[in-house]
């Protein structure tokens, strides 16, 4: 079989099981397209009037275990704003304010082995950071806890030492990124 036979094929199983891009891809179709191309992603850069940034815990096999910006994956035909909303209200339970503009782009790469079969899934990301701020009538209290689960959500004055090596470019720019952020 060719390849544009295969590509024609998962075509019609995609219409078949009334999958549409613009509503995502479900798991398995979404970490093959990410060893084909760059997936482009949202971080969402919540910060408050402490000059404190909100991080969430994360712990799967493709990121590893820390703390983290937390973001999303842009979907067909869908906007910056939309996906910042939709990613604020999964991962931290409200909608945020953020900038117009990206305040930072990365391109993240995953080079360190993970334990994965394919390395080369969710292996490379185009990322827009965008500055945050919850609304005023919103308040995520500071937790305190010896083990953290996924998805817990914890403000913090610098990025602590278990931030997730995968976004270390955040560490490498962050004295520019927090001059654009707090206008120093």
């Amino acid at each position: 079989m060719s390849v544009a036979e295969a590509i024609g094929q998962l075509q019609k199983e995609m219409e078949k099981q009334d999958i549409h891009p613009e509503n995502g891809l479900g798991n398995e179709l979404f970490l093959f397209s990410s060893t084909l191309a760059p997936v482009v992603n949202v971080d969402l850069l919540v910060t408050n009037e402490k000059r404190q940034i909100l991080l969430s815990w994360r712990d799967d096999p493709h990121s590893g275990t820390g703390w983290h910006i937390p973001g999303g994956c842009i979907r067909l035909m869908e906007t910056f704003e939309e996906r910042i909303q939709k990613t604020a209200k999964a991962e931290l339970g409200a909608e945020v304010i953020c900038g117009k503009s990206p305040v930072h782009v990365f391109e993240i790469f995953s080079r360190e082995a993970r334990e994965i079969e394919n390395q080369r899934e969710r292996a490379h990301f185009i990322t827009m950071v965008f500055e945050c701020h919850l609304p005023r009538d919103c308040c995520i209290e500071m937790q305190e806890k010896e083990k953290w689960e996924c998805g817990d959500l914890k403000w913090f004055d610098r990025l602590p030492d278990n931030f997730l090596a995968v976004q270390q470019c955040y560490r490498d720019h962050w004295e520019e990124i927090s001059r654009k952020i707090w206008r120093k």
